[in-house]
């Protein structure tokens, strides 16, 4: 069938659906494992098995400390559950054979609003169809923007056209069914969420967005803008002047990145590994359209240039960006993995999880941090225990925090504070907000509640998620390889990595929550740059002590003791 024959078609046969799963030679060091090549043999012999592709092994010799698995070459097929449960049940402890999950990002999108408790559907209600027209605060129409109504069903959303408008159907018997609207605009204005909304038939029911300078204490746009937790941070225009980030490579596994944002344009390296069957001119192209916005708005907070516009931790890095979303899995994650060891990178930032582990990505970052680079981890967004692969011992986990006075109170980001429990508030308006995940994994938190930060387009918005804390992380971690005398003259090793993440977490500042939901705290660049300088005459290389002691200071100064003191800044 030709392709324009295929293009006219108008109805298709139901086929049983197929399945991805990843296949690798267990080095466990007790077997003698099959070579990959076997497996892949044996795999196309199978009927109803489709190899998709083969992830090599990294091009530099890496090896595990002592009798530690190590990852290596990993086959990708596609097949029925039928031949899947038939595999597993006839293969040996040689191989690793496991599903290939998709990942999800962590930017935070549709709140959680579960309604009235107690309340039950007997029977199907009625269709109530009802208009929403959202408007800006000079009354022009805001297109792009989601629009969801809550209310006893499952909730429904759709988006704004042109005119700033958008028809919703809910099941129910009358409007007053309807017990929450959020809006999340797309740019350049702050969401609204509107409980027990007075919504009138056959009429379009305005909502009014502020936009983003409205709110004086977001102090945006600014020039340059700098977030809310990077100055809680220490990001100011004095450790702007001495760090930048110069000579450390960054790289954002995510959905890409648009580049020809103001403040985005020196991103200049990137790949699409979403589709193996890209050519390079594909690879090389695709990773500067992100059709989610959630990469674009990571790498602001990372390196954002501040020319005329957001500066982000380390403008002058070499950033990468690793496109994975939408729909990559686990073997988009072990490809991105391989370019981070091949291309030395010192930092990768992965805001994105999974309810479902993989013993061969935790291989991949096991052999990741044995060749230098540290792998930083969103926590997730379910609020409920740690997910993969933040939970991997040997990378950073990250979760989020929020401080009261940040954003609006009509908006979903006041609905992320907890109720007044001790460890889930914190001093001067910190907080972890209901979505973050906890657990003993959690080495540090990071700001992730209303975080301002470039989208495609060229505008900017205010996301939550452990994926907005991660990035914080993240460029913090990149100051940390470019200019942290104690990690200058180290080599590319787990060692170098380690000592970044204790480097991190010995300059870390209680905010008052407990440790399950807040690690060792939030860090600062001051006292990060502090932390460890007493060691660094061991490795020779003599700490800009002026710099060290100037940027404590003068962080000090600002918030005292306590990092989140005098905030909001």
């Amino acid at each position: 069938m030709s392709e324009s024959d295929a293009s006219r078609r108008t109805t298709v046969e139901v086929s049983q659906r197929q399945f991805q799963f990843l296949f690798a030679a267990n080095f466990d060091g007790e077997l003698s494992p099959l070579s990959v090549q076997a497996i892949g043999n044996t795999l196309e012999k199978i009927d109803g098995v489709r190899i998709i592709d083969r992830i090599h092994d990294s091009g530099l010799d890496v090896m595990a400390a002592g009798r530690e698995p190590v990852a290596g070459e990993v086959v990708v097929a596609e097949m029925s559950w039928e031949n899947a449960m038939a595999l597993r049940a006839t293969s040996t402890k040689q191989i690793i054979m496991e599903r290939n999950w998709e990942l999800r990002h962590l930017g935070c999108f549709a709140p959680n609003f579960a309604g009235p408790t107690g309340a039950t559907v007997v029977a199907p209600a009625p269709t109530i169809r009802f208009s929403v027209k959202v408007l800006g605060n000079n009354g022009q129409p805001i297109p792009r923007a989601q629009v969801i109504a809550y209310g006893h069903g499952f909730p429904v959303q759709g988006e704004t056209d042109v005119e700033g408008k958008v028809v919703l159907a809910i099941y129910a018997s009358s409007l007053i069914g309807v017990e929450a609207i959020y809006v999340k605009p797309f740019s350049d204005f702050w969401e609204k969420f509107i409980a027990h909304p007075a919504l009138v038939p056959d009429v379009d029911n305005i909502v009014s967005l502020e936009s983003l300078s409205a709110f004086p204490q977001s102090h945006f746009p600014g020039n340059p803008f700098i977030g809310w937790g990077e100055r809680l941070m220490g990001l100011d225009l004095e450790t702007m002047q001495r760090y930048s980030g110069k000579g450390a490579r960054v790289a954002i596994i995510d959905s890409g990145c648009d580049n020809t944002h103001p403040v985005l344009t020196h991103i200049t390296k990137g790949l699409d590994l979403t589709d193996p069957k890209l050519d390079d001119l594909g690879q090389a192209r695709n990773w500067q359209i992100d059709t989610l916005s959630h990469g674009t708005h990571c790498a602001g907070v990372i390196t954002g240039s501040g020319v005329d516009g957001m500066r982000g931790f380390a403008p002058e890095a070499e950033v990468h960006i690793l496109k994975l979303f939408p729909g990559g899995r686990f073997d988009v994650l072990i490809r991105g993995l391989k370019y981070c060891i091949d291309n030395q990178i010192d930092v990768v930032n992965c805001s994105l999880g999974c309810d479902q582990g993989s013993e061969l990505v935790r291989l991949w970052l096991n052999k990741a941090r044995q060749a230098g680079v540290a792998v930083v981890v969103a926590a997730g967004n379910s609020g409920g225990p740690v997910q993969f692969p933040a939970l991997v011992p040997n990378v950073l986990s990250v979760s989020a925090i929020g401080q009261a006075g940040n954003f609006p109170g009509d908006t979903y980001h006041q609905q992320t504070e907890p109720s007044v429990l001790p460890g889930l508030v914190g001093a001067n308006g910190i907080f972890a907000p209901r979505f973050s995940c906890f657990g003993p994994e959690i080495k540090l938190c990071a700001p992730g509640v209303a975080v301002i930060s470039s989208v495609p387009g060229g505008g900017y918005a205010a996301w939550d998620g452990t994926s907005m804390a991660a990035p914080h992380i993240t460029g913090l971690l990149a100051l940390i390889a470019a200019h942290h005398p104690a990690i200058a003259s180290m080599p590319r090793d787990a060692a170098r990595v380690d000592r970044m993440f204790q480097v991190l977490i010995d300059g870390a500042n209680s905010v008052g929550l407990d440790r399950m939901h807040g690690g060792a705290g939030i860090p600062a660049i001051g006292s990060t740059f502090l932390a460890g300088a007493s060691t660094v005459g061991q490795s020779g290389v003599s700490p800009d002590i002026d710099a060290i002691v100037g940027a404590v200071l003068s962080q000090m100064q600002k918030l005292g003791a306590n990092p989140a003191a005098n905030a909001p800044l």
